[in-house]
C-alpha cells in the first residue's frame, strides 16, 4: 500500500508554476446579455427522464411475408423507437423467458416499420419502447399476428 504521502505527480510540470498545460481545452463563456439558441434539434439532457411509452401499437399483415407496424408516439423526448419481436410458434425459449428479442430501432417521431421476409403462416409477438439518454420507456401493448 502506498502511503499519501508518497504520491508522486503524473507530470513534472504538473507541480511547476507558469507551464501551461497544452492538452487543458479553454473555457468560453458567452458575453453578457447574449443569448445562445440551438436550431434543427431537440437536446435531451440525461436528467430528463425515460420518454412515455408509444401506444395503440397494431400490427398488419397484407402483404405475403410482410408485417405493418404503426403506433402513437406519445413523447417530445425520445431519440429513437426500439422494436421488438418474439416467434411464438415455437414453445418458449427458456432464455428469453417470454422477453422479445431487439430486432430493430427507428428514428424519433418515425411511427411505422415493416418488417419483410417473413415465412407465411408464422406467427409473432411485437411491442415498441421509446429511448433516449435516460433509457427504455414502458412498453406498447403487445401485438401478435399470423404473416399471410
Amino acid at each position: 500500500m502506498v502511503h499519501p504521502d508518497h504520491w508522486e505527480p503524473r507530470h513534472p510540470q504538473d507541480y511547476v508554476k507558469g507551464v501551461r498545460d497544452e492538452q487543458s481545452v479553454p473555457v468560453a463563456r458567452p458575453a453578457p446579455n447574449v443569448s445562445i439558441s440551438v436550431q434543427g434539434s431537440v437536446l435531451t439532457f440525461p436528467g430528463a427522464g425515460v420518454p412515455a411509452a408509444p401506444t395503440e401499437l397494431v400490427a398488419t399483415s397484407t402483404i405475403t411475408g410482410q408485417v405493418d407496424l404503426t403506433w402513437v408516439d406519445n413523447s417530445t423526448t425520445e431519440t429513437s423507437f426500439v422494436i421488438e419481436r418474439k416467434f411464438t410458434n415455437s414453445p418458449e425459449d427458456p432464455q428469453q423467458n417470454g422477453h422479445l428479442a431487439i430486432l430493430t430501432s427507428v428514428g424519433a417521431g418515425v411511427t411505422t416499420f415493416s418488417d419483410t421476409g417473413l415465412a407465411p403462416s408464422q406467427s409473432f409477438d411485437y411491442q415498441v419502447s421509446a429511448r433516449n439518454l435516460s433509457g427504455l420507456s414502458s412498453p406498447s401493448n403487445r401485438e401478435t399476428i399470423v404473416v399471410t
